[in-house]
């Protein structure tokens, strides 16, 4: 059984205190529980100066309202139930 996400990008955003990205990912595993799943990742990255940045942080949440969210994908499938080979 394959394990494949569809990617998406929905937002690059690059301010003066902060750069964020989000994408969407779609788990696409025919047969599987988890097949057609929808979750997001946020990428917040500190802005120090023009050019240096500090350490990035990522973000895992469901499309649910109210969800909660992980800072590890693994936390996230195994909140949900998910588990793959």
């Amino acid at each position: 059984m394959e394990v494949q996400f569809k990617q998406e990008m929905l937002m690059h955003m690059s301010g003066t205190k902060q750069h964020v990205l989000k994408h969407r990912f779609t788990i696409e595993c025919v047969g599987h529980k988890g097949h057609g799943v929808v979750f997001f990742r946020e990428i917040v990255t500190p802005k120090i100066s023009e050019f240096e940045f500090g350490k990035a942080k990522a973000y895992f949440y469901m499309d649910k309202k109210d969800a909660k969210t992980y800072r590890s994908i693994k936390w996230l499938f195994k909140s949900e139930g998910l588990t793959f080979p």
